[in-house]
């Protein structure tokens, strides 16, 4: 004792934006849990440690192991995004037979993994598989009106098991994609890979990035001349991306979120975490 659960967040890096809250979030369930006195296993206190990733799998493994052998947790919330918490089930968890529950990663391969029984049970997510979000934003796209359109796409687990799913709904709907261009992360400009999927002058854009990232590809793309009408998925949902950009070029834009339930116990949580850390919950 105390019992300990472990993190691992992007503090730092390109997924920044949602890491913090995340980890304030979760500090603060355990806070709710110790005042509430309840027991986990035979110890009366919950501790909660977390360690940033970065955003970079390599520093999220070393972050894992950490947690893992030096301070034993048996268990790992987060990390936010599929490319951090592939290696660190291939390396870490699943070998050492220690729980991992991510915030946000949606990979479709892990669903894979887990129907191939490589995953031990030791492996849940609370976000839904981007089998199901590229399919809603395909169908969105089509209802939208859209009927060509380039795909540019983090070069990751993520980006491209999203962007290849959403082209397979997209053409099974009757849609073109003209263009489908994947970006390596944390570049200071992306205007060559701009410049590819513009060749074909699509008639709308689905941009899979990071908002660090997307800000970049989308001011190079307005500045050269692209289509403003955009589609995002749920990792670019931040209103810093709109405030980086500006409204009047994002008004013919989507951005996707999976719906949740709203129970009333999610309410009292969100009053929590405003009064607790003195801002907005969302």
């Amino acid at each position: 004792c105390p019992a300990k659960i472990g993190a691992t967040l992007s503090l730092t890096g390109s997924y920044a934006t949602f890491g913090p809250p995340i980890s304030n979030a979760a500090a603060l369930a355990v806070e709710h849990m110790n005042a509430a006195g309840w027991k986990v296993g035979d110890c009366s206190k919950l501790e909660y440690i977390v360690r940033d990733d970065q955003t970079q799998p390599s520093v999220g493994v070393d972050a894992a192991r950490r947690l893992v052998d030096v301070d034993a947790v048996p268990a790992i919330v987060g990390p936010i995004t599929s490319g951090v918490t592939g290696p660190i089930l291939s390396s870490v968890t699943v070998e050492k037979g220690v729980l991992m529950v991510p915030s946000a990663s949606s990979s479709p391969t892990f669903s894979e993994m887990a129907r191939e029984g490589k995953l031990n049970g030791l492996f849940y997510r609370v976000q839904p598989s981007d089998a199901l979000q590229a399919v809603a934003i395909a169908k969105l796209a089509w209802d939208a009106g859209n009927r060509s359109i380039a795909i540019v796409h983090l070069n990751n687990d993520w980006g491209n098991n999203l962007s290849k799913q959403f082209a397979a709904t997209f053409k099974a709907l009757g849609g073109t994609v003209v263009s489908q261009v994947a970006y390596n992360a944390e570049q200071s400009s992306y205007r060559a890979e701009v410049n590819k999927a513009l060749e074909a002058k699509p008639q709308s854009a689905f941009i899979v990035s990071t908002v660090i990232d997307g800000s970049k590809i989308l001011r190079d793309w307005i500045s050269l001349g692209g289509t403003q009408k955009f589609l995002f998925p749920l990792g670019m949902n931040d209103a810093k991306l709109i405030e980086q950009i500006g409204e009047q070029y994002l008004k013919d834009s989507w951005f996707v979120t999976p719906g949740a339930p709203q129970p009333n116990s999610r309410a009292v949580f969100y009053q929590a975490y405003e009064k607790r850390y003195n801002l907005e919950a969302g």
